[in-house]
Formats: C-alpha cells, structure tokens, sequence
C-alpha cells in the first residue's frame, strides 16, 4: 500500500515510516516544531504533547504498532500555524504550555487548559503511519 499522499497541500505529506515507529513525524522546516497528538483511549479523548523536532529530525511520537485508526495532530511553529486545514475534520483537545497528557477534552479553560483545534488523520488499518512536515 502506498501511504504517500497530501494531507495538507503543501503542508504535511504522510510516508511510511522506520521499523521501530508507529507514529512519527519528519521536520523539513527551516524552524523547530512543537507536536501534539489527540486520541481516543477507551472511550475517553486524551491529549498528549509537545514533542520537538529540530529542522531535518524525525520523532517517534508513538512506538510500536498504532492501535487507533484516527489520530489528531496540532504542529506549533511560525510557519505552520497549527497547520489547520478548514476542509478537513478537526476536533477540540485540551493542551498546556508544557509537556501533558491530558484525560477529557471538555471545559478545558475550567481545568487550566486551552482548547485547541487538531487535525484528523485516518490512518487505516496501518500500524506504522508517518507524517513529513514541508513549510508553505
């Protein structure tokens, strides 16, 4: 199966990835980036985040085989912003200024979070999805 498609022309390519890595992410930017990831595990949303890639650096965001067919992406950087798509589904997570994981993706400024919009990404029945971040 070939994985290699636009998700978010010019933005986001996805790839197959290494061995190792079931959810990874390549930084082709000139510029760090900042990555969170949104999911549901067992019927409860979670959110988790930042992971940061330097220019020219994959992270293994999840390893090991991916166990959820959607996963929702936010990538923070200046060249990026967000990297939201209107035609593609997004959904509301709850994120941190630091490191999180986060249990529950409602009243988020209540919990001292803020709510932000992630990207949906259908991953299929693949178990080892990547994601290659181009600037626009």
């Amino acid at each position: 199966m070939n994985l290699t498609h636009a998700l978010f022309p010019p933005l986001l390519i996805l790839m197959p990835v290494g061995a190792e890595a079931g959810l990874e992410f390549c930084n082709n930017s000139d510029e760090k980036v900042s990555v969170a990831i949104g999911y549901n595990d067992g019927g409860v949303w979670t959110s988790e985040g930042w992971w940061v890639a330097e220019p020219d650096e994959c992270i293994d965001v999840i390893k090991g085989d991916l166990t959820q067919r959607y996963y929702y992406i936010l990538v923070d950087a200046a060249d990026f912003d967000g990297v939201y798509d209107k035609s593609a589904n997004t959904y509301n997570f709850c994120v941190a200024n630091e490191a999180f994981t986060i249990s529950g993706d409602e009243d988020c400024e209540a919990r001292g979070y803020t709510t932000r919009d992630f990207n949906e990404v259908d991953t299929g029945d693949n178990v080892r999805y990547g994601i290659d971040l181009q600037p626009y």
